[in-house]
């Protein structure tokens, strides 16, 4: 999906100018979507279910004038592109957390029975 936006203005000094700048940039996920928590899959395990209700572009303040989304879920929480993913990735990142965790399991009991 591309999302554009074209803000226009104008400035007044002996005449009349118009300004247009179009920012054309791709983003990862719509409103309506279901996508899951990063951070809780990878340091939990678990899936925290999250609809994205809306979305709004924010401007940084870098000489570059880079332009990243921001979503909204039905809980009026905020969340970038980066804290979002896929069933299929939480899927995964759960399963790192789970060979972790049998992995500490298993060196205490390595250790245990030394």
């Amino acid at each position: 999906m591309e999302y554009i936006e074209t803000p226009t203005g104008g400035a007044e000094a002996g005449g009349c100018a118009t300004i247009d700048t179009i920012y054309n940039f791709t983003i990862d996920y719509q409103p309506g979507d279901i996508l899951y928590s990063r951070q809780k899959a990878l340091k939990e395990g678990k899936f925290e279910k999250v609809v994205i209700k809306k979305l709004k572009t924010v401007k940084h303040n870098s000489p570059h004038g880079l332009v990243h989304p921001i979503y909204w879920d039905t809980f009026n929480s905020v969340w970038n592109e980066d804290d979002l993913v896929t069933y299929a990735e939480a899927v995964e990142l759960s399963l790192i957390y789970y060979q972790r965790q049998l992995y500490r399991i298993n060196s205490v009991n390595l250790c245990a029975n030394e």
